[in-house]
């Protein structure tokens, strides 16, 4: 769009430029934002476990690569994939993987925007995405998803929160490992999506993730004492529900209501 002789860029078309560029840098931000072990066994159990309602079913990724590790890796097998991403350079990351490795089921990939999808009414049993969400015009993608998705079909997303402090304070010291418009889903956000979804959501990352980036600087590794005690206690935490929103990472796990 051009206003005044500007060429002004929608939220759509400022991901894609930064994507397509590959001028993201996150390697800084990673090193120091490390997850402790305990927390990385226990959220790929949940998405393990969940993710096999996918096996022989129409399933939709927002996004072209998650499919590679909650899919492929686990030995999951659905009827047919279907992989959307509005970035070129990021389709193709998992267009080369799919033809470089022996793939056992379908895959479809296109060049499409998630906030405006181009499928049909209740085409797809289940919907999933690693990391994505939060790109995304939650309210917009959400009630696409709800048209999309077949009754009694299931969602799984797997996204940043961001109400944890730690977490506000490092992406405050690293805006180069982000995009402007992306945002960690909040809890406003969690109720935009029960509306249209029952969830059962998973929480993880609440004194671990202080534990977990101090370890990893001092210790060069992220499975000690400090990291086994603060999952412990985050275990408990979990337990009063106000206190999970302030936990570093979500899964959330939904099964379409009933219209």
């Amino acid at each position: 769009m051009i206003v005044r002789g500007v060429m002004v860029m929608n939220r759509a078309e400022r991901e894609k430029l930064i994507y397509d560029s590959g001028s993201m840098n996150r390697s800084s931000y990673e090193k120091i934002f490390q997850r402790s072990i305990i927390d990385t066994e226990y959220l790929n159990r949940i998405i393990s476990k969940n993710m096999t309602y996918a096996e022989d079913k129409e399933v939709l990724e927002l996004g072209s690569n998650a499919w590679i590790g909650y899919l492929h890796l686990k030995n999951i097998r659905p009827k047919k994939l279907y992989c959307i991403n509005i970035s070129k350079r990021e389709l193709d990351i998992g267009i080369q993987y799919y033809k470089n490795n022996n793939i056992s089921f379908s895959v479809e990939f296109h060049l499409m925007d998630a906030n405006n999808p181009s499928f049909g009414e209740s085409q797809f049993d289940f919907i999933f995405g690693g990391a994505i969400l939060h790109h995304l015009d939650i309210e917009v993608a959400i009630k696409n998803m709800s048209h999309l998705i077949r009754p009694n079909g299931k969602i799984l997303f797997h996204e940043p929160l961001g109400d944890n402090p730690i977490a506000k304070i490092i992406r405050m010291l690293t805006p180069f490992a982000r995009t402007r418009d992306e945002r960690p889903i909040s809890i406003k956000d969690l109720h935009q999506i029960e509306k249209y979804f029952n969830c059962s959501n998973y929480f993880c990352g609440g004194i671990s993730t202080l534990t977990a980036m101090a370890t990893a600087i001092v210790a060069k590794r992220t499975n000690t004492v400090a990291d086994r005690w603060a999952s412990s206690v985050d275990k408990l935490m979990s337990q009063i529900p106000m206190l999970s929103y302030f936990y570093r990472e979500i899964i959330i796990n939904g099964s379409k209501r009933p219209t």
